[in-house]
């Protein structure tokens, strides 16, 4: 027997010795129970009697401890204490008594009778040998307690013969996630166990978690029931084994319905054309049908297709698809299989069927003919291309791809590829030429391993039209005296069409030259051409020396001819008069502010008035701040950044250069477009920075050595006047001319203004209205080096305080307003003016009253845009 089982019969140890305790003291104080007969002081007796001396393990024997005063009457109501020597044996409690504790050690009170009886068992089944019993009382007697100790008691102590009888299921088979009874009838001796007997059950599926049974249990009446429940081992059987110590065990096995997943074929070869139904049936653990619920079939390789991988069970769980061989060309073996999800016991889980092998088979596919609807079309015109397909020697009755190709390529169409009709085994495209120009096309049908062609003749078209394409480039340099950066030919194109819009090749295309003069010698690379593929023709327009626009006529026939777009022969590079230099901001707040920026601005055009060519370099120094260093021209301009930065003049005023390489400029007065020898033309010597703005070079102020170098005044040639007034700003150092007309660099100056922040004017401050009720006063403001204040700087009133009387002695306020803000972008001298208007005409400003006129103050506040405030105050009499 298991001691820990038998435990649970005894109070805990702390409740016997809180009894004893008590017990003494009820009798230390003289508070025992009434037996009715006084206890007989003396010495009391406690005997042990058995009715048996030999226990066997389900067999008790009963042990009775009498207790007797001194004169032989019973003590009833005193904790009688039983003890083994060993722990061979246990103490039971009898049905009347009132055990407290079971082990080796066990406590039962006295009756009335003096008597306290136990059951004594063997320990376990294997308990085999002899112990020793002594039962002990604590007795008190004139106020003395003292513990009677009865005289050893000796026993023999024998083991059983403990076997599982049977064992039983109340449902042998189970669903998933179902459960069922398992009783084990446990016998002692060849006979049901008449005490508690500890059974243990397990199964390999509860090893692995995947079920679950109640262990161990303790018999009752001989038999221990313990629930066995499937937690889906998705195993179809399980073996459950009970068993006892040191006896032995038995098995019994439950079976287990699963959902399962049946995969059936029409047959196991799938020649390619001749479909093979495959059948899933869907049922739950219970064997019942599982309706509406996805299967999914599938393949181990690409072999084979199916009608549909997915299918939805009906209401019988049957779920059917068709597969077919992949290809015509398919062949080999595979294995399909279905899978679908099914919930059991509130789980969710994916069943897949067994494997079912696939032998595959490809097909013998051919065209047997290929036809053409009309063996002759027109240029553009279309027509029936038919493929009859065989399939194993016969018509093809499933859908077989014909791909159709023909030899003018993307000059003809094909509807490709086309499936044939499966009534037919008929593959129809339709071809339509795309001005193939070739006579004749080839067209071609395809299957896997067959081909078939057939040879269609086409009428090509006429040429009707010719269209100019492109000029590359649309400027050209010329021939000697142009930019490096332009090239000194240009490819012309054109495009022969037909009738229907669409390019003709093979045509002959004549080109010439407007003017016919071609000034300067300009040339043809061919005067024909014959059109490509594409209908393209091209020529080559080389420069001559002149700058002129040119045209280049392209002839078909008389009636047939079209002119390119201009194509302008220039220089390409700058010239003098057509350069401008602007500034986006000339009064930026950076004499007291670094960071300050400003855009200037470059165009730069040839003596056409032309756009210079693209990637054309402007260069830029300046004599304080920061300039970005150059910029690259696009149609003719480009910009570069200035910022307020070290080093600033005092006097705010920072100048800057641009230049360029390029020519100077002439009048042209023969109207050839060039220089000709004795016509006007301005000079130009070394550009310098003019940081004094003296106008004229000192030590110590940057320039730019000419590009040829010359020791002459820079004068207007060859009449040796001085330059036009338009040249101040496009400064040449003294006497570094040459007299010569050609390139130099061209160049353009301007000054930026670093303006201070505080605000200054140079009117007046005290005005007077004089007899008027309404008047406007100008302003100038200036900052600290007389330059106008920052561009954006912001002027606004404060403090008005104007007032008039009216004839009723009443005290009006004027309506003030100032005009002229903000500051506009200047590089003037002296500032900028604001007005500021007094007005007192709206409310009864009659000139009468103790003030009859409007006087008093008010502040003008000038803000910059980095927010630094002036305040000037301005008194009205």
């Amino acid at each position: 027997m298991n001691k820990s089982k038998t435990r649970k019969l005894r109070l805990p140890l702390l409740s016997i010795i809180f009894s004893l305790f008590c017990l003494a003291v009820l009798y230390g104080c003289g508070n025992a129970p009434d037996s009715g007969t006084p206890p007989t002081p003396g010495a009391a007796t406690l005997t042990l009697s058995f009715s048996a001396n030999t226990v066997t393990f389900g067999t008790p024997v009963t042990a009775t401890a009498t207790l007797k005063n001194a004169s032989g009457t019973p003590i009833p109501n005193t904790v009688v204490t039983f003890t083994a020597d060993s722990n061979l044996v246990v103490f039971t409690n009898l049905p009347a008594a009132a055990l407290t504790d079971t082990d080796a050690a066990a406590t039962v009170s006295t009756d009335a009778n003096g008597n306290a009886s136990v059951f004594v068992n063997a320990a376990s089944f294997d308990s085999s040998g002899a112990t020793s019993i002594t039962a002990s009382a604590s007795v008190t007697t004139g106020g003395t307690t003292s513990t009677v100790t009865s005289t050893p008691f000796g026993i023999n102590v024998r083991g059983a013969t403990v076997t599982i009888n049977s064992l039983t299921l109340s449902n042998p088979t189970i669903p998933a996630y179902g459960n069922s009874s398992v009783s084990a009838a446990v016998w002692i001796n060849g006979a049901p166990a008449t005490v508690p007997v500890s059974v243990t059950f397990t199964s390999p599926c509860v090893a692995n978690g995947k079920a679950t049974l109640s262990t161990p249990v303790n018999t009752v009446s001989g038999t221990a029931t313990s629930t066995y429940t499937d937690n889906y081992c998705a195993s179809t059987t399980d073996l459950i084994t009970a068993s006892v110590s040191g006896g032995n065990n038995a098995k019994t096995t439950i079976n287990v319905t699963l959902p399962a997943i049946k995969l059936n074929v029409s047959s196991n070869i799938a020649t390619y054309g001749t479909p093979v139904t495959a059948t899933a049936t869907l049922k739950d653990s219970n064997g019942a049908a599982v309706p509406n619920t996805v299967v999914t079939f599938a393949a181990t390789s690409n072999l084979i297709v199916f009608s549909q991988t997915t299918k939805l069970t009906d209401a019988s769980g049957v779920a059917s698809v068709t597969l077919d061989a992949a290809s015509i060309s398919s062949s080999g073996a595979t294995s399909i299989m279905a899978s679908a999800p099914v919930t059991t016991g509130g789980t969710t889980s994916t069943i897949t069927s067994k494997a079912e092998g696939i032998s595959v088979n490809g097909a013998a596919v051919t065209i047997q003919s290929l036809t053409l609807g009309s063996p002759s079309i027109s240029s553009y015109g279309t027509t029936s291309v038919s493929a009859l397909v065989w399939l194993n020697g016969a018509p093809a009755t499933v859908p077989i791809s014909v791909a159709f190709t023909s030899s003018c390529g993307n000059k003809a169409t094909l509807d490709t590829p086309v499936t044939t009709n499966t009534a037919t085994g008929i593959a129809t495209s339709t071809y339509k030429d795309n001005n193939c120009a070739s006579g004749s096309d080839m067209i071609t049908a395809s299957v896997t391993g067959n081909t078939k062609s057939v040879t269609i003749t086409v009428v090509p078209p006429a040429a009707s039209n010719i269209k100019f394409v492109s000029a590359t480039p649309e400027i050209i340099g010329t021939k000697g005296t142009g930019a490096s950066t332009l090239s000194q030919s240009s490819v012309v194109k054109f495009k022969v069409m037909d009738s229907n819009n669409n390019a003709n090749p093979n045509v002959t295309v004549n080109f010439s030259l407007v003017p016919v003069s071609a000034p300067g010698g300009i040339t043809l690379s061919s005067t024909s051409a014959t059109s490509d593929a594409n209908g393209e023709v091209t020529t080559a327009v080389t420069s001559g020396t002149v700058p002129t626009p040119v045209w280049v006529v392209a002839k078909v026939s008389d009636t047939i001819l079209t002119q390119s777009n201009k194509l302008t022969i220039t220089t390409g590079l700058p010239a003098q008069e057509f350069l401008s230099l602007s500034a986006s901001i000339y009064n930026i707040e950076g004499l007291t502010f670094d960071g300050t920026k400003s855009t200037l601005t470059i165009i730069a055009s040839d003596r056409m008035g032309n756009p210079v060519p693209d990637g054309t370099a402007i260069n830029f120094i300046t004599a304080g701040a920061q300039i970005t260093p150059s910029c690259t021209t696009t149609n003719g301009t480009c910009s570069v950044t200035f910022t307020s930065a070290q080093y600033k003049p005092p006097n705010g005023r920072v100048k800057i250069l641009a230049y360029t390489l390029g020519e100077k400029s002439f009048i042209d007065a023969d109207g050839t477009n060039s220089y000709t020898t004795g016509e006007t033309f301005y000079d130009l010597g070394d550009p310098y920075v003019d940081a004094n703005e003296n106008g004229q070079w000192d030590t110590g102020e940057n320039f730019i050595p000419s590009s040829i170098a010359g020791s002459l005044a820079c004068l207007t040639q060859p009449a040796g006047t001085p330059l036009p007034v338009s040249y101040v700003d496009a400064p040449s150092r003294q006497n570094t001319c040459n007299a010569l007309w050609g390139s130099n660099y061209v160049r353009r100056s301007t000054v930026m203004l670093l303006s201070g922040s505080t605000a200054y004017t140079s009117s007046p401050t005290t005005v007077s209205m004089g007899a008027l009720c309404a008047k406007t006063f100008s302003f100038w403001l200036r900052d600290i080096n007389n330059h106008p204040m920052p561009a954006g700087s912001k002027v606004t009133l404060e403090n008005e305080a104007i007032y008039y009387t009216s004839s009723s002695g009443a005290t009006w306020t004027t309506t003030n307003t100032i005009s002229g803000t903000p500051v506009s972008n200047s590089s003037d001298t002296g500032g900028t003016q604001v007005s500021l208007t007094v007005d007192g005409t709206s409310l009864l400003c009659e000139g009468v009253g103790s003030i009859p006129y409007p006087k008093g103050t008010v502040n003008m506040v000038i803000t910059t845009p980095n927010l630094v405030k002036s305040y000037i105050p301005i008194t009205i009499n």
